[in-house]
């Protein structure tokens, strides 16, 4: 187990966590265990039942999903300061993509259901997560955005321009 202290300052430093109060940090360390990925290994895979949220602190994460004829693809990529399995925190469990270290990774991990409960024993804890939570989805859903944008210019058929 990682010191507290070490674990608020870690959080401190994240985009997720700079904007909150002390005592949401402390509350969070205490609840906060260490997960080190090395490059190459999964965090999870598309489909399983997964009850923890993470928070990138250090290193990168892919996140991919499977396509019918064309294998893995890889539709975001996570770093310091974003989550990941964050429907953990809603109360499911089940993975729509498979999360992959692309270089080693330190993250935080939280047990959904224990931040769940200490959410709604402590207002102020839960107010924080999840106005942090709404915003770090409102960033992923603006990239989505951004994507599908660039994908339908990529495919967008070229139109002649006529003069009459």
């Amino acid at each position: 187990m990682v010191d507290p202290q070490t674990v608020a300052d870690l959080l401190a430093e994240t985009a997720f966590a700079s904007h909150f109060s002390p005592h949401v940090v402390q509350a969070l360390a205490g609840l906060a265990e260490e997960t080190v990925l090395p490059s190459g290994a999964y965090l999870f895979r598309e489909g399983e039942v997964h009850h923890r949220v993470y928070l990138v602190c250090l290193g990168r994460l892919g996140l991919e999903m499977h396509v019918p004829g064309r294998g893995s693809v890889r539709i975001l990529t996570l770093e310091s300061g974003d989550l990941a399995a964050w429907s953990a925190l809603l109360g499911e469990g089940l993975m729509t993509a498979s999360a992959v270290a692309l270089e080693s990774s330190r993250l935080l991990g939280f047990d959904g259901p224990r931040l769940q409960a200490a959410c709604a024993a402590d207002a102020q804890l839960g107010y924080e997560i999840m106005h942090g939570l709404a915003k770090a989805l409102a960033r992923r859903l603006v990239a989505t955005r951004l994507q599908l944008l660039d994908l339908y210019v990529q495919q967008a058929p070229q139109f002649e321009v006529r003069r009459g």
